[in-house]
């Protein structure tokens, strides 16, 4: 009885009544990502579960966070923030018990092992396996990685290489001994990637990639992007740049069939012993920027049956970004063959833009939302009930997506371009088969012969650049207003470089990304590497840039030296301009 009158009361608050009851959008499942440093005490534990009550269809918790346990394990080392903590403490353990009944996943980071410049105290950890780490197009280990080479290099930290088949068998064993311990719904994968498309060019995958087709991958271009793809299909782009392009993409589908086959190799230990269990995956939300850079195919995960449930990281930018961003997703045929968790960046969002995300999200037919993450939310002042009525009470309305152009849609050469790496057979006048027998009758006949001269005498390097940089990203789906936003702070910032401030001080201001941290330095530029930025080549030291519009966002940059071409043996030039070198040699063979 007392339960009967709850609910009516409920109903009459809420402004429901049973008359108008049905014609109410259910309520979305809820879910949240709980973080390892928000449950790393006794004390911690009790007050998330608290507020997680039971507003949560089920809670992501952080097991392993770099390469450690935070819970009871006898393959990964326990956890150094917890060692104030008693030795009987078991994090995910207490959450599972204090958030009962609650279902709960087990939250894995696969690749990324450590960050920080001081290295692991366990002598077992794997980011000391040296013959694990992942390296660069020189060969050198991100282990070795000094903090201006992490931020210059856009690499968190120390990842694992996807491609090495004994840490494949150590996460698997780490996979089954969680399992075999606890009381779980499932396994939730994250990091479950490359850092960015310029790894992995030494190591297992480069010595297939060599053996099958007679020259490194690290003459490929370092970065494929998307917006060029339409032009490599059609035919528009020079025969040179395409026949590289092609080998780019064929590297990059290599690349990704690594970090599948660790998924592949959870899903199928999961199997042997708990078949009933989720497997799950928090994913890049830009479909081909996931594959292209970082090896994640999550598309091709849905297809194969390899994962239960997705959950696109959808956490920044303005409202219609998030939109289209989900939109896309939303519209994939293979997302019908999964469960959707629209993944929204509450800890740096109030509750009103959540709510509104939240039923966009279910106007685009997501059955479910989850909070990154439940620890944030509850520094703040509105509190966790703030955030749960938001996405409730917002009944799944929302204002409609303005559309500015079609770039919510995959674009035609996209589509045949995944048709093709997806291996679905494309009939001999698919014009993206078409690049393929062209770059291979070059890998078989031409190339070698470029390689062999290239070798033989020594190279002129081109000209380069030392640069400093200010920085403010754009995605390609931002509305015109955040892009007006990003331009007007790019001005802002060189209206102040050309008075004469200096760009170390001016970046910590207004600069993002790496080029923040590090007093705005940047990579060396070589002459051809980008013909968009060839104009730098006619600046002065000292002076400064227009703004200039690149794929990722506003630049604006400022001269600190110039250097002239010089002529070096092949091995004593670094790759990017190799790959110049290499490229220019190849347009002029044909």
């Amino acid at each position: 009885m007392k339960k009967l009158i709850k609910i009516i009361l409920f109903l009459l608050i809420s402004g429901l009544t049973p008359a108008n009851l049905a014609a109410a959008p259910p309520a979305p499942a809820k879910a949240s990502w709980l973080i390892r440093r928000h449950i790393a005490s006794p004390e911690k534990v009790k007050k998330i579960c608290r507020a997680a009550g039971n507003n949560f269809t089920q809670l992501l918790v952080q097991a392993r966070g770099r390469a450690d346990s935070w819970y009871k394990s006898d393959f990964a080392p326990r956890a150094e923030e917890l060692q104030d903590q008693p030795t009987d403490f078991d994090p995910l353990g207490e959450v599972i018990k204090a958030c009962e009944p609650t279902p709960v996943q087990a939250w894995l980071n696969i690749f990324y092992l450590w960050t920080g410049d001081t290295p692991p105290e366990s002598a077992n950890h794997p980011a000391l396996k040296t013959k694990w780490i992942l390296r660069d197009n020189n060969g050198k280990s991100v282990a070795d990685y000094s903090e201006l080479e992490r931020r210059m290099g856009w690499i968190e930290g120390i990842y694992a290489d996807p491609a090495d088949p004994e840490y494949r068998l150590l996460m698997a064993e780490i996979v089954r001994e969680l399992l075999n311990r606890y009381d779980l719904a499932g396994i939730h994968l994250d990091f479950i990637r490359y850092p960015g498309s310029r790894y992995g060019f030494a190591g297992i995958t480069a010595e297939k990639f060599k053996k099958q087709w007679g020259f490194a991958p690290a003459w490929l271009p370092e970065k494929i992007e998307p917006d060029k793809l339409q032009d490599w299909l059609d035919g528009s782009m020079n025969r040179a740049e395409r026949i590289l392009t092609t080998g780019a993409l064929i590297w990059a589908e290599m690349r990704a069939a690594e970090v599948s086959k660790m998924v592949e190799t959870i899903r199928r230990a999961m199997k042997q012993t708990h078949p009933g269990l989720l497997l799950s995956a928090a994913v890049d939300p830009d479909r081909l920027s996931a594959y292209l850079d970082k090896g994640q195919d999550w598309q091709a995960w849905a297809e194969k049956g390899l994962v239960d449930e997705l959950y696109p990281m959808t956490y920044f930018g303005d409202f219609e970004r998030i939109g289209k961003q989900l939109g896309r997703i939303r519209a994939m045929p293979a997302m019908a063959k999964v469960k959707l968790w629209a993944g929204l960046g509450a800890y740096i969002k109030d509750s009103q833009k959540i709510g509104r995300e939240a039923a966009l999200a279910g106007q685009l037919g997501y059955p479910g939302i989850s909070l990154f993450s439940l620890g944030h939310i509850l520094r703040k002042d509105e509190g966790c009930q703030a955030y749960i009525q938001a996405i409730d009470n917002g009944g799944f309305t929302a204002p409609k997506l303005r559309k500015t152009d079609s770039s919510d849609r995959p674009q035609t050469g996209e589509i045949k371009l995944l048709d093709l790496l997806n291996r679905r057979h494309p009939d001999q006048t698919n014009p993206a088969l078409t690049r393929l027998n062209e770059y291979i009758r070059a890998a078989k006949t031409i190339i070698p012969r470029i390689m062999s001269r290239l070798q033989k005498t020594p190279q002129i390097i081109p000209a380069w650049l030392e640069l400093g940089g200010i920085f403010r990203f754009v995605h390609p789906l931002d509305s015109l207003q955040k892009q007006e936003e990003q331009r007007q702070l790019s001005a802002k910032a060189r209206r102040l470089l050309k008075k004469g401030k200096k760009i170390e001080i001016i970046s910590r201001c207004y600069s993002q990304a790496g080029t923040r941290k590090m007093g705005g330095r940047l990579p060396l530029l070589y002459f051809g590497a980008d013909k968009k930025l060839n104009e730098l080549f006619k600046l002065q030291p000292g002076e400064i840039s227009r703004i200039i519009r690149r794929p990722n966002g506003y630049w604006c940059y400022q001269l600190k030296r110039n250097n002239p071409p010089e002529v070096r043996d092949l091995e004593q030039i670094p790759w990017p301009a190799r790959r110049i070198i290499f490229k220019r040699a190849l347009g002029d063979f044909l």
